[in-house]
């Protein structure tokens, strides 16, 4: 169902204001209002994330879904939720990180994983020039092996 909504609503905040204050009646069996995404038999089309395919019953249960679903349902939400991002940027850093730091491998007992981390953040912010930056920063002699690495693993990632 969300799949849907953000295809549907991406960049319209106030289609998908309307779309997501109807997931809770949607779940607790009230389809009047649901559109496209709701079949018109809603006995052969259950809900596929809920026990059993069942609607969802209890007065308590409702009033708690909606409390939890309030911040989401305002203008100012739905202006930041309409782009529709993805976490892809946060997998990525997370995935430079972990070069740096494996897990296979027990690091977070030590200042190395202080190190390590912003290595990583370094690498993802500014690329491998970073290393050259490092260099620089310490007062070491930066060499031509370096320079040479930098300008292949920039490439690299381009």
């Amino acid at each position: 169902m969300l799949h849907l909504l953000y295809q549907a609503d991406k960049g319209k905040p106030s289609s998908l204001l309307e779309e997501l204050s109807l997931i809770v009646p949607h779940v607790f069996g009230e389809h009047e209002k649901c559109k496209e995404w709701r079949s018109d038999e809603p006995d052969n089309d259950p809900h596929s994330d809920l026990p059993e395919g069942r609607d969802l019953k209890g007065a308590d249960l409702r009033a708690s879904i909606e409390d939890a679903l309030q911040s989401f349902l305002t203008e100012e939400a739905a202006k930041h939720l309409a782009p529709v991002g993805s976490s892809q940027r946060n997998e990525c850093l997370n995935s430079v990180i972990g070069t740096k730091a494996p897990k296979t491998r027990h690091n977070g007992g030590s200042e190395s994983s202080d190190c390590r981390t912003a290595a990583g953040v370094a690498q993802f912010n500014n690329g491998y020039r970073y290393v050259a930056e490092a260099v620089e920063e310490t007062g070491l002699a930066a060499n031509f092996q370096t320079e040479t690495y930098i300008k292949k693993m920039d490439d690299k990632k381009q």
